[in-house]
């Protein structure tokens, strides 16, 4: 289940990685949102102190991913190019700052998966993060 979370949230910051502007403007302000959903993320991990409070994090996440998936399928159609390993030249600094936000946070979801894994709470909280993951690969 962590390995294909983890597949899945990098999938998803590499999509939204190949972003700019320009051309991409659109793209552009979903990776921000996603950017800024990562984040707030990252945050809520690291000062996590109970199994509810990474719960509610993840929650929090999943919920904002929801809404960006299917964003993110539609630009990728849009934009075939970016399913491509390697965007274009003018939008590698995105994809950096993408994969920075990304690694961070599975950091800070794996410490904590460490300590609340058995966890009800965050139990339930991964595995509905594991079914929108699903849905929105569809």
């Amino acid at each position: 289940m962590k390995k294909m979370l983890m597949c899945a949230v990098a999938g998803a910051v590499i999509l939204v990685a190949g972003c700019g502007g320009g051309k991409y403007a659109d793209v552009k302000k979903v990776m921000k949102e996603m950017n800024t959903a990562n984040a707030e993320a990252t945050a809520a991990l690291e000062k996590a102190a109970t199994g509810k409070e990474v719960a509610a994090a993840l929650n929090v996440y999943t919920d904002s991913m929801a809404k960006q998936m299917p964003k993110m399928k539609e630009l990728s159609d849009k934009y075939p190019e970016l399913k491509n390993p390697t965007p274009p030249e003018e939008l590698k600094p995105l994809q950096e700052e993408s994969a920075a936000i990304g690694k961070k946070f599975g950091e800070a979801m794996t410490k904590q998966m460490m300590k609340y894994m058995n966890d009800a709470d965050v139990k339930a909280a991964m595995e509905r993060m594991g079914k929108v993951m699903q849905e929105g690969m569809k």
